[in-house]
């Protein structure tokens, strides 16, 4: 059978067709010009068996070849075998509604781009684009599919856009535990700058004692623990982060109250309050020894579990009581705060945590103690109290 002419062109140079069969079974058809010996190929064979066509020249559909091609009519691909790639060169081709404008965006040779698009309305068991006479048009399918792919490319960068805040540290979980007074100046400065609550990192807390910190860090059911007492566990990361002077609570109207600063031995016939050893050992332990090494043994008259109730005892009269600088923050009716001076009257404040990248908000937790250490510098907490207080 005698193939159909080719209109002449208006340039007026002659080109012949003539079709052959390609060694993977696709048609691949070649004009050429009868006035250059050159030949030039408008359609190549696709590496996975479609038929791309160049400029101004129409698609052709891909050939089936039973037992080499896997698509089989009325197949939908899985989503392991649609390409990422031919999915951006189909919505970059839908929105220039031209292959030669496309291909050059996408930095590919038309056939390439026109193979992937033969791939795709394979891998989809659809007809994307209208070809032919006239301006290249999506079909109906293909606009549906160019608005779910727009969907999926704002996903992935949304996917992208959160690993990055949380490799930086800018998104996650951070649940705290801590047995001192959130009102402590370090940690509000460290709340107020690192700006936590502002990003998408969200912060939980848990008062409760050291013991129990430690048991939920080792359960995963805390991300880090603030305490004032050094942890002896080769399992868990601590470091000082800041240190917090204590302070003697006074009622108003004791002699002591007016003082600037106060000598431990000036206390040797005090009564005092303290709280329950698990709630505070470090606070209490250092009393025991401060007053052992000014010759006396604290007169403890009564134990608390909360500070709120050891200041409310100390208004009322029934003793003193030695509190961190963070308690200070608790302002209670007739009670006077006097710090001790002297080497020694200080406590470390340590971070504890489970060794970093053993934790998938790692960053962020790492983000929050570098705030806290800086919060520290600018309050000049972060290093031990001279001898001698100002």
């Amino acid at each position: 059978m005698t193939a159909p002419a080719v209109a002449r062109p208006r340039s007026g140079l002659h080109l012949h067709r003539r079709f052959c069969m390609s060694p993977a079974g696709a048609i691949v058809v070649h004009f050429t010009n009868s006035t250059d010996s050159n030949s030039q190929t408008a359609q190549s064979e696709a590496a996975d068996g479609g038929v791309s066509s160049g400029a101004g020249f129409r698609d052709r559909q891909p050939v089936s070849r039973p037992g080499l091609d896997r698509h089989q009519p009325g197949r939908i691909a899985t989503a392991e075998e649609i390409n990422l790639g031919r999915l951006r060169c189909f919505a970059v081709t839908a929105e220039e509604l031209n292959f030669r404008r496309a291909a050059k965006l996408l930095h590919i040779r038309q056939p390439t781009l026109s193979a992937h698009i033969c791939r795709l309305e394979r891998d989809f068991d659809m007809v994307l684009f209208k070809r032919g006479g006239g301006p290249t048009r999506l079909t109906s399918g293909g606009k549906v599919l160019l608005w779910e792919v727009r969907e999926l490319f704002a996903h992935i960068e949304r996917l992208r856009e959160r690993a990055r805040l949380l490799s930086s540290g800018f998104l996650g979980t951070i649940r705290i535990g801590f047995s001192l007074s959130l009102t402590s100046g370090v940690i509000m400065e460290a709340l107020r700058c690192c700006g936590m609550t502002r990003t998408g990192v969200r912060l939980e807390f848990a008062e409760t004692s050291r013991r129990r910190q430690i048991s939920m860090l080792r359960d995963r059911e805390l991300d880090l623990a603030l305490t004032l007492h050094p942890v002896y566990a080769t399992d868990l990361h601590q470091e000082t982060v800041w240190h917090e002077r204590l302070i003697a609570a006074f009622p108003e109207r004791h002699p002591l109250a007016s003082r600037t600063t106060i000598q431990w031995s000036h206390l040797a016939t005090e009564p005092f309050i303290v709280r329950d050893f698990e709630h505070d050992r470090a606070v209490f332990d250092l009393i025991q020894r401060r007053a052992e090494n000014s010759g006396f043994t604290p007169d403890v008259r009564y134990r608390v579990v909360s500070r709120e109730n050891l200041l409310g005892l100390v208004a009322a009269g029934f003793g003193i009581g030695i509190v961190p600088e963070s308690a200070t923050g608790l302002r209670v009716d007739g009670v006077r705060f006097v710090p001790l001076s002297g080497s020694g009257s200080d406590l470390a404040v340590l971070a504890v945590r489970l060794p970093l990248g053993s934790h998938p908000d790692s960053p962020a937790i790492a983000r929050f103690v570098d705030e806290i250490r800086k919060a520290a510098v600018k309050l000049g907490r972060d290093r031990r109290l001279p001898d001698r207080l100002p």
